[in-house]
């Protein structure tokens, strides 16, 4: 694979580990297992590493 490919294959496991994450965080707050603040840090690391690819590309 090139470089650039490996880097398309990241990007799409990436996306793929960040909707994994909002659904399951948006389920697990819905059903009341998750507090405020533990949504907040959570949405703190999403932004981070949207920020981080965002300038990676």
């Amino acid at each position: 694979m090139t470089e650039k490919q490996t880097f398309h294959v990241n990007g799409y496991l990436a996306l793929v580990v960040l909707i994994g994450l909002l659904v399951g965080g948006g389920y697990l707050f819905y059903h009341g297992f998750v507090n405020e603040s533990v949504l907040e840090i959570v949405l703190s690391i999403l932004y981070g590493s949207f920020r981080f690819f965002s300038l990676v590309r």
